[in-house]
């Protein structure tokens, strides 16, 4: 991974889901789509400022940037939903 480019504290703890069981990991990315939803609601009823275009692009700019996130995790929890159980042997192999 290049150096130059930021982690976000999310990804983070991507990094290191395996050790945890599937249906933990779906809870966790659950709280955090709720938190997502959450923080949108919230810059969508941001007071408009017509006369700062600066305002306006950085505003939708993040909005985009998070219904993105939105999508993705949406994708990811229902890839894990209907993945296959881990069995004791797979789980094993997923620790170091």
């Amino acid at each position: 991974m290049r150096s130059d480019l930021p982690i976000d504290p999310g990804e983070m703890g991507l990094l290191f889901l395996e050790p945890l069981p599937k249906e933990e990991v779906i809870d966790l990315l659950r709280v955090r789509l709720q938190n997502l939803y959450k923080q949108i609601e919230s810059l969508e009823n941001t007071p408009k400022h017509k006369h700062y275009l600066g305002f306006a692009l950085s505003l939708d700019h993040r909005l985009m940037h998070m219904q993105v996130e939105v999508d993705w995790l949406t994708k990811v929890i229902q890839q894990l939903t209907e993945a296959p159980p881990q069995t004791d042997q797979q789980e094993d192999s997923n620790r170091p």
